[in-house]
């Protein structure tokens, strides 16, 4: 008996090898049941389960919009504000950070800080403008936060300045795709086909995209190391505007 809670509602499932697979769809949950015995395979039933309203975070991969900058331009002030001097600097990250680049309209933002001990402490006021507050969430030395529920808007990566090598990667990646437009391009068609695929599983299309992104990341450090185009991350005292380099300064 394998018991489970599928949008708050209890289920139990009395089968002798578990579900093998589950595959979400709009206004359903779809799932195979395969059914063993020692002498094998038995055989595999096809279930769904209704529900009322989409399943959580729709993959939708659309060409870039300028108006992503303004959005973390935007974003960035009030976390800004909110951090006050504990931030050195807020970086726009990710796909929607490199221009041309299709992406989920969702804005990635990289604040680095003196100390991650203060950002708990105004926790509240992330809270408040409706940011879910979710701690490390895998990484030592991070605090990720996420808003705008199932249609999630933005996403904050607040790292500490010890954490060089995450922030490293993490801009490396950016500024190679930046400048790349062959493996900008190809990560596009990557990221479309995927949503195509698993419009409504965000782990299937995580996992479609690991093996690419490990291999151009690599890349990138690489690349970086022989670039001179580095300028050295300033501190910033007020809130603060981008500038050509993706960054927040005063």
């Amino acid at each position: 008996r394998h018991m489970t809670s599928l949008f708050f509602v209890p289920i139990r499932l009395c089968v002798p090898s578990g579900i093998q697979r589950i595959i979400p769809y709009n206004r359903s949950l779809a799932y195979d049941l395969t059914l063993k015995n020692d002498s094998g395979t038995i055989g595999t039933t096809n279930h769904r389960l209704q529900r009322d309203k989409p399943m959580a975070q729709h993959i939708v991969v659309t060409e870039y919009d300028p108006l992503w900058r303004k959005m973390f331009e935007e974003e960035a002030y009030v976390i800004k504000c909110i951090l006050r001097d504990n931030c050195l600097v807020i970086h726009h990250i990710g796909s929607t950070s490199v221009p041309g680049l299709a992406a989920k309209p969702i804005i990635d933002i990289m604040p680095v800080v003196h100390s991650l001990e203060r950002v708990d402490a105004v926790r509240k006021s992330f809270e408040e403008i409706g940011y879910e507050y979710l701690g490390e969430f895998g990484i030592t030395g991070r605090r990720y936060l996420r808003k705008g529920g199932d249609e999630r808007t933005h996403q904050i990566h607040i790292f500490s300045e010890e954490r060089t090598d995450d922030i490293k990667r993490h801009l490396a990646l950016r500024d190679y795709l930046r400048t790349h437009k062959e493996a900008c391009s190809a990560y596009a068609s990557l990221k479309k086909s995927l949503a195509e695929q698993y419009p409504y599983d965000i782990g299937g299309y995580c996992d479609g995209k690991d093996e690419y992104i490990k291999k151009i990341e690599k890349i990138a450090l690489d690349w970086i190391k022989n670039t001179d185009s580095q300028p050295d991350i300033p501190s910033i005292a007020q809130c603060p505007a981008e500038d050509e380099y993706g960054r927040l300064q005063s």
